[in-house]
């Protein structure tokens, strides 16, 4: 008898940005999938879907790696001044073995990649209020050299 083969997927809620001053600006409530692009390496599928959230939509990955390496990527192209200090905040649960999560920032010339990289990431079942601030962030590859 075959089994059912479980999809890993991740689902997040909410995406903003704010700073030490208390001020928020949602940027994202994935009440719908709308600007989002996902990617997917050779030999891997990646599909995204809405589905009820945290509070509200969410916008659901999931993601095939064929039991080999491989990545997917979700991005969206956000044009906003960020302040001398802040922290992206999201709302994240999944299902899936530990692997990389990377959260990542891409200058408006597309030279320049700052990220968090977490290493044996083990998503969370049950939701998941995620913050990553500028302090945890470092650049990733560019001709920046460094610095913000």
């Amino acid at each position: 008898m075959a089994t059912a083969r479980t999809w890993p997927a991740l689902v997040l809620v909410v995406l903003l940005w704010s700073h030490p001053a208390g001020a928020q600006r949602v940027l994202d409530d994935f009440e719908d999938a709308g600007g989002w692009t996902a990617t997917a390496s050779e030999g891997t599928h990646v599909w995204t879907a809405v589905e009820p959230g945290h509070s509200g939509n969410a916008l659901r990955v999931g993601f095939d790696l064929n039991s080999g390496g491989g990545y997917v990527i979700l991005h969206k192209a956000f044009s906003i001044p960020l302040p001398e200090n802040y922290a992206f905040t999201f709302w994240l649960r999944g299902d899936g073995l530990p692997n990389n999560f990377e959260f990542k920032l891409i200058d408006g010339r597309g030279k320049n990649v700052w990220w968090r990289n977490q290493h044996d990431f083990a998503f969370p079942r049950e939701w998941q209020k995620i913050t990553i601030r500028k302090s945890r962030l470092e650049l990733a590859w560019g001709t920046a050299g460094g610095g913000d």
